[in-house]
């Protein structure tokens, strides 16, 4: 996810011209309601996702320091449904970006990094101890994570999605998918960022963090 610094959408609007806006080939924000379409309409589910969780821990935290039960369930569901969307993000996504937009390699570069500091906020509201820490945390996380949404469903969803064929964001999706089912559950900042490197450790990354819920409760009601 990108650095949450300032919206990032206005210069990428005018660089990529007639590639960003208009009809978005079959992946428009009517297909956000659910997974199971493209690859657009896969993370723009996740972000509708993520948002709902933002909003739990939020309220769970609101005049609480941060500790109580409820709080530490909503940042574990908020950390494993992040995780896993970077992870297929940085699998999927991002090459997709990097191939087919114009300036594809300077955005897939910039959300790498600024998805390594995702992760890092993430670990820091799994591990903290400090309720005043973990809350800075989350308050950073949120940001960052509202300013990722925007960019990429204002600027990069739909100059994706007119210049793809519909048959290609479909295949992703449904990559998505797969790489979401097995994909890691923790945050991983140290994780390679590169596609070829996560495609191959995800998985098993996923099944030692699996592992590590089921041993921990993790995620129990």
């Amino acid at each position: 996810m990108r650095d949450s610094d300032g919206d990032h959408g206005g210069g990428h609007d005018s660089e990529r011209g007639g590639e960003v806006g208009g009809d978005s080939g079959g992946e428009n924000a009517d297909q956000s309601g659910g997974h199971g379409g493209g690859i657009v309409a896969e993370l723009t589910a996740d972000h509708r996702m993520v948002e709902d969780l933002v909003a739990v821990w939020e309220h769970a935290t609101d005049g609480a320091d941060g500790a109580d039960p409820e709080a530490q369930q909503a940042a574990e569901r908020l950390v494993a449904a992040v995780a896993a969307h970077v992870a297929a993000e940085e699998e999927y996504l991002l090459p997709a970006v990097r191939e087919h937009l114009a300036d594809g390699h300077q955005f897939a570069d910039a959300t790498a990094a600024g998805n390594r500091r995702t992760e890092e906020l993430l670990k820091d509201l799994e591990d903290g101890r400090d309720p005043a820490a973990r809350k800075a945390a989350a308050s950073e996380l949120a940001a960052g994570l509202r300013a990722h949404v925007r960019e990429q469903e204002r600027v990069v969803f739909p100059a994706l999605a007119a210049a793809c064929p519909a048959g290609l964001l479909d295949d992703l999706g449904a990559k998505v998918r797969a790489a979401q089912k097995i994909g890691p559950t923790r945050p991983h900042p140290g994780a390679p960022r590169n596609a070829v490197a996560r495609k191959l450790l995800d998985p098993v990354t996923g099944l030692v963090d699996r592992l590590r819920d089921v041993a921990r409760g993790r995620g129990r009601a």
